[in-house]
Order: C-alpha cells, then structure tokens, then sequence
C-alpha cells in the first residue's frame, strides 16, 4: 500500500523507491506489472500474487 499511498500524493518512482529501500527499477518494474487498463496502480492484486506464490 506504500507505493500506491505515494502515487497518490503524485510522488515519483525515484522518490517512491528511496523512500521504501528499492532500487527505482524494481518500483517501476511492480507498478507497470501491476496496473489496471487505466493505468492505475493495483496494490491489492500484487498482494494476492503474492500470496498465492507462497502457499
């Protein structure tokens, strides 16, 4: 929820990535991954792909 959290305040991937001790890459690399046709971040999917990867 941290990234999407700062997308909404309009803050940018290099800024995001500092803030959560990512390189900008892996940011860019979730956020693109994890997008609605819109173009809007989907936390909650990330985290149910997650989840299902690790059971």
């Amino acid at each position: 929820m941290e990234i999407a959290d700062c997308l909404a305040r309009g803050e940018s991937v290099k800024a995001i990535a500092a803030r959560i001790g990512k390189s900008y890459q892996s940011v860019y690399r979730e956020i693109s991954r994890n997008r609605k046709p819109d173009g809007r971040y989907q936390p909650w999917f990330a985290h149910n792909q997650a989840q299902c990867l690790s059971q």
